[in-house]
């Protein structure tokens, strides 16, 4: 996203356009929001193995491979200096018997997907990994 200032006045009595001034603010608040969401870093990242995975809250998608074995993932903690704020997409992408278990979201419960494309968005206020959106 590219932001172009305004242009500058020869004259500095003369008043800009305020729609102008109006749209670069605007972008420039849009910028800061996208930042501070974390919507600027947002990353993927997949795995493939059959061990215990810990997630980086920094990288939003994270596609879990189960075709070597079951898959446990343990979310990091959710008031963690890198997590509060922080969403995390969490989505298997095969299929098969082994299983892919989400360990302490909501109240320390652990969540199992079964089935391929099944996914968990996950947003951490500070206290708790909380379910956003899911299928399942």
């Amino acid at each position: 996203m590219s932001i172009n200032v305004p242009p500058i006045r020869e004259n500095i009595n003369e008043k800009p356009p305020t729609t102008i001034w109006s749209r670069w603010f605007t972008q420039v608040y849009d910028l800061c929001k996208r930042f501070q969401r974390g919507d600027l870093y947002r990353d993927a990242k997949y795995y493939s193995s059959d061990i215990a995975i810990t997630i980086n809250p920094q990288i939003y998608f994270n596609l879990i491979d189960t075709t070597a074995g079951d898959v446990t993932i343990t979310m990091p903690s959710p008031s963690g200096k890198l997590s509060i704020g922080r969403t995390v997409l969490i989505k298997r992408n095969t299929s098969g018997a082994n299983s892919l278990t989400i360990n302490n979201i909501e109240r320390g419960n652990n969540v199992n997907l079964t089935t391929q494309d099944f996914y968990l968005e996950l947003y951490s206020n500070g206290a708790d990994w909380w379910i956003i959106s899911e299928r399942r």
